[in-house]
């Protein structure tokens, strides 16, 4: 029997991270189907892509790795100052990552 084995991908907040590492999953769900992952996401509140983005993901049911790799929104936990949002992040979502 084969064991199954799952990652956990923390993408910098913004979509430009948020879409490689996505491409990065597919690649390696492709290679070993023994394997499955999950994405947590960061959003801020100032990038509504990341919500279209994720939504045609989840649309997408013909891909032979969708029921492999799930989105998992971190709740949003910063409402200060843009200049010192990934500081705050990082701060208030790690407690989170367990």
């Amino acid at each position: 029997m084969t064991k199954k084995a799952g990652l956990v991908f923390i993408p910098t907040p913004g979509i430009g991270h948020l879409v490689s590492t996505v491409q990065l999953a597919k690649l390696l769900l492709h290679l070993d189907s023994n394997l499955s992952i999950s994405v947590l996401i960061m959003k801020p509140s100032y990038d509504s892509k990341i919500t279209s983005y994720i939504d045609s993901l989840a649309a997408d049911t013909t891909s032979t790795t969708a029921s492999r790799i799930k989105f998992i929104n971190l709740p949003q936990a910063f409402s200060g100052d843009i200049n010192n949002f990934m500081s705050t992040l990082v701060q208030t979502q790690g407690p989170l990552v367990k």
